[in-house]
Order: structure tokens, then sequence, then C-alpha cells
């Protein structure tokens, strides 16, 4: 029976390292697992942080890009109302003033019995020609009329009514565009100027019988093409137009465009803008 205990002890005592090795091992893998949990739920815990935060950023950023741009409106807004404000009162008080100034010289012109002094006309005439300027200034200030559409129907009836009292038979081509795209007031005036200079030129230096104008819509541009069947500009010798063909050009690079002109059976004037 001792014998039996003395085997039985000696046995326990042999497998007590070996059992406390196994318990050690596995309380070790325990932390070690429980570690690499707690380092995963933290590292997903700091991704969910990191992208809260992300869409916090950019809906921040999106409401401050709202609000500039809001206030870029209202400013744009602004600015509009002050324009039709603007012309309106121009409208109102020069025009009526101006007109009134053109009537009371036709009116003294009638009462005169044939010795209308030539101050009379002088007078006439620039009340006649200030009233005209100053429309045109009306008209480009005023946004209502600030569409590719407007421009073109503001050209057709100044060409059509300035070639009118002339011995040049014009026309005024449009049927391409149908256009209701947006071209601001600053532009629109600047390529009435260039139009309004072209014709001039024509009329004035062409010697010639037929002027046509083409006005053509491309979907990214404006093109109006000027061609009158008269003796054709000289390009050796074009200082007698130097002023009009820089001031052309110098309004048409203003406000993003291009002039081109050459002689081909007459004078051809090309001017271009870019619309969208």
């Amino acid at each position: 029976m001792i014998s039996q205990l003395n085997i039985s002890f000696k046995i326990i005592n042999t497998d007590l390292p070996t059992l406390f090795s196994s318990s050690l091992f596995y309380y070790e893998l325990g932390l070690f697992l429980e570690l690499v949990l707690f380092l995963a739920a933290l590292n997903y815990k700091n991704r969910l942080n990191i992208i809260a935060q992300t869409k916090e950023r950019l809906r921040l950023k999106s409401e401050n890009q709202l609000k500039e741009v809001e206030k870029e409106l209202a400013v744009y807004k602004a600015q509009q109302e002050e324009r039709n404000r603007i012309s309106l009162d121009m409208h109102d008080e020069l025009g009526s003033g101006m007109t009134a100034i053109r009537l009371m010289s036709e009116i003294a012109r009638k009462k005169m019995d044939g010795k209308i002094p030539v101050e009379i006309d002088r007078i006439s005439n620039s009340a006649n020609e200030l009233l005209n300027k100053m429309n045109a200034i009306i008209w480009s200030m005023n946004s209502r009329n600030d569409t590719v559409d407007n421009l073109i129907a503001y050209i057709r009836e100044y060409v059509i009514e300035y070639f009118e009292n002339t011995n040049i038979i014009g026309t005024v081509d449009a049927k391409s565009c149908n256009e209701n795209k947006e071209i601001l007031g600053d532009k629109r005036r600047n390529i009435f100027l260039c139009v309004k200079e072209t014709i001039t030129n024509i009329v004035k230096h062409s010697h010639a019988t037929v002027a046509e104008i083409n006005i053509i819509c491309n979907e990214d541009k404006l093109v109006i093409h000027f061609h009158d069947n008269g003796v054709g500009i000289d390009l050796d010798n074009i200082r007698q137009f130097s002023n009009g063909l820089q001031s052309l050009k110098s309004r048409m690079e203003k406000i993003g465009g291009s002039f081109h002109i050459e002689k081909n059976n007459g004078t051809v004037t090309i001017l271009e803008l870019p619309v969208t």
C-alpha cells in the first residue's frame, strides 16, 4: 500500500511541471487573443470615428460652398436689380429730356421761313445721335435683354433701319439661330458696337450696293458674318481704317471674342464670340 502511494506521488510529482506549463500557455494565449480582439475593436472604433469626422467635414464644406453660392447669387441679383433701376431712371429722366430737345428743335425749324440756322440742324442731329446712344446703353444695362435671341433681334432692327437711309440694300439672315443662351450686358453692348462700326465702315468706304449680314449660332459660339459687294479693303494700305479696326479688335478681345477682315469680292468681316 505504501509502495503504491509512493509510486502515485512520484507520478504526480513528475506531471506537475507539464500541467503548470500547459496552464501558463493557455493563459498567455488567452491574454494574447484578448489583446488582439481589443486592438481590433479599437481599430474598428477609430475607423468609425474617422469616417464620421470625414462625413462631418464634407457636410460642413458643402454647407460653406452652398452659402458661398447663395451669397454670389444674392450679389448677382442685387447687381441685376441695380442695372434695371439705372436703365429705367435713364429712360425716364434722360430719355424724356433728349426727346424734348429734339422735338423743340424740330418745332423751331418749322417756325422759320426757310432760313434755318445751321445750329438748329446741329442741335437736332446731336439730339438724335445722343438719344440713339442712350437707348443702346439702356438696352445693354437691362438684364431682361441678356439673351442671344434679344441681341440678334436688336442687331436686325438696327441694321435694317440704318441701311434704309442709304443707297445700300442691307439684309440680315439669322434663320439658323433660335438660342435662348445668356449673354450679359457688357458683351452685348461691345458686340453691338462692333456691328455698328462695321456697317458704318461699309456705308462710308465700301462703295457697295449690297451688304449681307449672316448671324450663325453654334452650340458654343456666335458668329456674325458681313459681306459687301464693294471695292474691297486694301489690306496693304489700311491707315484710313486703322482706328476703327483697332477699336473692333480691342472690343472683341475684351469680351473674349475675335475679329477678322479680308478682301473677297468686296470686303468680308467676321466677328466671333464664345457663348455657353
